[in-house]
């Protein structure tokens, strides 16, 4: 994979022990949640939330772009807030990165396990068949001799599942450096509140001098 959201390329051999793959999906799919997690704490700093019933509605909306609409819409009321280049930074993570990375999200949660049983044969996990925008479908039967899901969106192996849970993972650390950085940004331009002047108590007060 050139960019952690392409598509795996079609391994010409399957997982021998279907169980790794269920395994693999299982990971990816908690690491995602985590950078869930991640996505509503950056949500929950640029809205300036004081309190969890305003990150409440990250949670209620349906994952993937629901989310990230939510996200942008509070991006662009708080834009006046915030530095130019971190609002066109985050943009660009949200739009540019986390989008195509939930579409993988999407084909592992949604993927079934199928076997192969020509040449090397093993188990992936594969687009499901009743999602026909899965498919590419070809007006010739697919050749018995070559990779048997080449009419497949994706048939992924448990390594390349995997692939794709570490870089959940990774994206939910660097959601968080976002969020972070918007804080420190927003401290190193808030105004600095007034010190507190300690007051002398009035019998350790020198008496005035009277007239």
């Amino acid at each position: 994979m050139h960019r952690p959201w392409d598509v795996a390329l079609a391994a010409p051999a399957g997982d021998a022990d279907v169980g790794r793959i269920y395994h693999a999906v299982g990971l990816a799919l908690s690491r995602w949640e985590v950078l869930e997690v991640a996505l509503s704490y950056l949500y929950g700093t640029i809205l300036q939330a004081k309190s969890g019933a305003e990150v409440r509605a990250y949670h209620k909306a349906t994952p993937g772009r629901s989310r990230l609409r939510l996200i942008k819409g509070a991006l662009e009321a708080q834009r006046a807030a915030m530095p130019r280049p971190l609002h066109a930074e985050i943009v660009a993570f949200l739009d540019d990165e986390i989008a195509p990375l939930a579409e993988r999200r999407n084909e592992i949660a949604q993927g079934t396990v199928v076997v192969v049983k020509r040449g090397v044969g093993g188990h992936y996990l594969a687009a499901p068949g009743y999602t026909p925008r899965k498919l590419v479908w070809r007006r010739v039967p697919v050749a018995t001799d070559v990779y048997p899901f080449r009419r497949l969106a994706f048939a992924y192996t448990a390594s390349q599942v995997a692939d794709y849970g570490e870089h959940f993972w990774e994206y939910s650390r660097r959601s968080f450096q976002l969020g972070n950085r918007l804080v420190e940004a927003r401290e190193a331009v808030s105004p600095v509140p007034p010190a507190h002047r300690l007051r002398t108590p009035p019998f350790l007060a020198p008496p005035r001098p009277r007239r």
